[in-house]
């Protein structure tokens, strides 16, 4: 069948971003072919983790073999190790590929095409993504999915050791996020916590918790995970002291995802597009 183009896209994740979780995209292969549109997969936080959970049966099928999935895309940044700015977008066929392409024929400079409509692009990121590639190659990739899942799967068990916290869904790949029981303590005054022992966690919201991507890099760390149950028990012991000092403390992280949930959407998004115009003006 020839794709509905008047019709919205499904899209599902490999794993998502926020709490690491696949999407059944099984299900929605099924449903992008009763419907006859096109089925996108993200799969630019999973890259080799995905594929070699895949492999090991830990999470379904998300590719191509499913009828349904039309492009997926991957970012050679993360997780297969490239450096910034490159990314890559897969096509199930030419026929959809040639859409993302753009062509001026009769322009008075002559015959102009490009691969994509933001026209041309450096090709140093091309060549340090592939270069990458080849050299990690599929061996190397599957040693170091095998070790970041192995991590992810312990630090998953430290959060749920800990009264205080829940573990968000069921995540099977490099990514755990977890947010705070209620009445107990408020996951951004942790972060904050942590934040200041020199912790990176990335702040979510709707609901309220956080994430924390494991990576071939903490492995590398000794006592990594014991230092990571010390200081996060240390934080959220810390949090609740400052709670009993001061019942309505709220740290700069909680001031902000505060301030975002009580102003309108809209001007959200006005804001959010002031701060860039600002950072881009010379």
């Amino acid at each position: 069948k020839a794709i509905n183009r008047n019709t919205i896209m499904i899209v599902g994740s490999a794993p998502s971003y926020p709490y690491g979780i696949v999407d059944p995209i099984e299900e929605l292969s099924e449903l992008a072919v009763e419907k006859n549109i096109p089925l996108h997969v993200d799969c630019c936080l999973g890259g080799p983790i995905a594929v070699r959970a895949e492999e090991l049966g830990s999470i379904p099928i998300f590719d191509f073999r499913l009828p349904g999935v039309t492009t997926i895309s991957a970012d050679t940044h993360k997780y297969f190790m490239a450096t910034k700015g490159s990314s890559v977008l897969l096509y199930r066929n030419d026929e959809l590929r040639r859409k993302q392409q753009f062509y001026h024929t009769d322009w008075t400079g002559g015959v102009y095409a490009t691969p994509s409509i933001p026209g041309s692009r450096t090709a140093a990121p091309i060549a340090a993504a592939w270069v990458t590639l080849i050299g990690i190659g599929k061996v190397g990739y599957d040693v170091s999915a095998d070790r970041i899942i192995s991590l992810r799967s312990d630090l998953q068990k430290i959060i749920n050791r800990i009264p205080e916290l829940e573990v968000m869904g069921d995540p099977k790949l490099s990514v755990v996020a977890f947010k705070a029981k209620p009445g107990t303590v408020n996951i951004y005054n942790v972060a904050d916590q942590l934040a200041a022992k020199g912790w990176e966690f990335n702040c979510l919201q709707n609901p309220s918790s956080v994430h924390f991507a494991a990576t071939a890099a903490h492995l590398e760390k000794e006592d990594f995970l014991m230092l990571f149950e010390s200081e996060l028990l240390d934080s959220i012991s810390e949090v609740k002291k400052m709670m009993k000092e001061d019942p309505k403390y709220r740290g700069s992280t909680a001031k902000l995802y505060s301030s975002s949930d009580s102003l309108p959407l809209m001007f959200m998004d006005e804001l959010a597009g002031y701060y860039w115009q600002i950072q881009y003006r010379i």
